[in-house]
């Protein structure tokens, strides 16, 4: 097999991987996808804070459970300049859950555990559509075990640690005409998160987290059908570094407000080894930044309602985006409402529209030189993703025991 429709099957195998992996998920808990991440470092108002800054657990008391599940949804739908089969909406619905739990040892050591989905969403094309040599489906899920401890110094400085265990699975298909491609594995990844937490008073608090750089190392046969030596694929997550601030206006007011820089540049650069060659395969991701502003009303001493409003750069620029990497810029809008039954248990529920807009998207088509020609492998492709949006539903219950 020639060297280039090899590099060309293994970037189109990979990239809507990569797309799959994109979109890192702040809906860790009910109430931050209710935030849109407004506030997730500093505001420590549940066990959820084990995703989003451990030291935070140290304003927590007694023993706290906390269960959250969801459904994401949406419209990814290509609109073909020329027409043809478009593959309808890519984007799969998927589950969302996470559970947390914590437990104050005494007024200044607190351990917990958590286990959420950190990243992840998947693509499906189907199988007749047009730009099938670049990809078909695509799925990547990260789902993250979480350990804790947490230390308050004094009354204003409490630090918090996690080790991260974190399970990856991807698969990914395409057909260029030579009986369709599969790649399927799955992987242990490791790592930490640190968190600090900054009380200035009872009324605000100022949080600052670190969740660090993780490796998958997947593998798989890329041609089932031929004895050949399986395909090697090296996958970053990337570092993560958030700040957030929380301050309560008065009795029934708060604001929240985050940002944070995600190194997506790692993620992009893949490293594969194949037939005792290897080489890294770039898919132009560049970092990203996150901003989000949110505010929480206390209608009564029961009930609140929680809104925020959030902007994530895009991890590709409009020159690299392609059917495998159909990304942007990206808006969050959040809305939520939790209700406390009793002084132990609290109920919640929210609503997150992510807004992606309209992606163009240009694929010149791909040949390769025959001893009977010059052969074309896939297509030309041109479109747009128009109106493009995730639906993200989440339900919760804390429990203090």
């Amino acid at each position: 097999m020639q060297q280039r429709l090899l590099s060309l099957m293994l970037a189109a195998l990979l990239s809507p991987s990569a797309m799959a992996g994109g979109l890192a998920l702040y809906e860790t808990s009910t109430s931050n996808s209710a935030l849109a991440n407004a506030g997730a470092a500093a505001r420590a108002q549940g066990a959820e804070t084990i995703a989003s800054n451990p030291a935070g657990m140290t304003k927590l008391e007694g023993t706290q459970l906390q269960v959250n599940g969801g459904v994401v949804y949406g419209d990814l739908e290509l609109d073909l300049d020329n027409g043809g089969n478009n593959g309808g909406n890519a984007l799969q619905t998927a589950p969302l859950g996470s559970v947390y739990m914590t437990h104050a040892l005494n007024d200044q050591w607190v351990v917990g555990f958590g286990m959420f989905g950190s990243h992840g969403l998947g693509i499906d094309y189907g199988d007749g559509w047009d730009g099938r040599g670049y990809a078909q489906s695509a799925k990547l899920t990260g789902i993250a075990l979480a350990p804790s401890l947490a230390y308050r110094i004094d009354s204003n400085w409490s630090v918090g640690a996690s080790l991260i265990a974190m399970h990856g699975a991807l698969e990914s298909s395409l057909d260029m005409g030579l009986g369709g491609q599969e790649f399927s594995d799955s992987d242990w990844a490791y790592g930490a998160s640190f968190g600090v937490l900054y009380e200035l008073d009872q009324h605000s608090r100022i949080g600052l987290s670190y969740f660090s750089e993780l490796k998958w190392e997947l593998e798989d046969q890329l041609f089932s059908r031929v004895n050949l030596a399986g395909l090697g694929v090296d996958m970053m997550i990337p570092q993560t570094v958030t700040l957030s601030g929380y301050h309560q206006l008065n009795d029934q007011w708060a604001l929240l407000a985050s940002a944070n820089w995600q190194q997506w540049s790692r993620f992009g650069d893949i490293d594969v080894a194949y037939l005792r060659q290897n080489q890294t395969i770039d898919m132009h991701y560049k970092d990203t930044w996150h901003v989000s502003l949110g505010t929480q009303f206390d209608v009564t001493p029961a009930l609140r309602l929680s809104s925020g409003i959030a902007y994530d750069s895009s991890a590709v620029d409009d020159a690299h985006r392609t059917v495998n990497l159909p990304m942007g810029e990206g808006w969050r809008w959040g809305l939520g409402a939790s209700y406390q039954l009793s002084p132990a248990t609290k109920l919640e529920a929210s609503y997150t529209l992510a807004w992606l807009g309209d992606m163009a998207v240009h694929h010149p088509g791909n040949a390769i030189d025959t001893p009977m020609g010059t052969k074309p492998i896939r297509p030309e492709i041109s479109g747009t993703y128009n109106n493009s949006y995730l639906n993200f539903f989440n339900i919760g219950v804390q429990h203090q025991f």
